[in-house]
């Protein structure tokens, strides 16, 4: 009987831990679409359910030095043919709990640019 005890302890630490904790509801995810130099992020996150006093951030790092916010979405166009990793990061925080909860989750994409437009030179002879 006393196994039988700790074991129902143990379960129920665990559920109060995860009704405490919604930071297992947040899952980072985007889309990312390409035409030609410029890609489009799109937010497809999943954010906890619940919490009165609630926020939420998204943030796109190109992977050239460039950032930027998809709410939902972000265009970026690239300036260097090469291979970039983009980086995004979802957060999510309630700040009505006894101790405010903050969550982040990152997904990553990569894609490859080799359609940079070539500048265009206008040379001008004035008689």
């Amino acid at each position: 009987m006393k196994k039988l005890s700790l074991t129902l302890m143990s379960l129920l630490m665990v559920f109060i831990g995860l009704a405490q904790s919604p930071c297992s509801q947040l899952n980072a995810s985007m889309t990312v679409s390409q035409n030609a130099a410029t890609v489009t992020a799109t937010n497809t996150s999943t954010l906890p359910t619940g919490g009165t006093n609630v926020g939420a951030y998204a943030f796109t790092a190109w992977g050239d030095g460039s950032y930027g916010y998809p709410n939902p979405t972000d265009n970026h166009t690239y300036t260097t043919n090469g291979t970039y990793t983009i980086m995004f990061v979802q957060t999510w925080w309630d700040s009505s709990a006894t101790n405010m909860i903050w969550c982040s989750d990152t997904d990553f994409h990569t894609v490859t640019i080799t359609s940079v437009p070539l500048p265009v030179y206008f040379n001008f002879t004035f008689t």
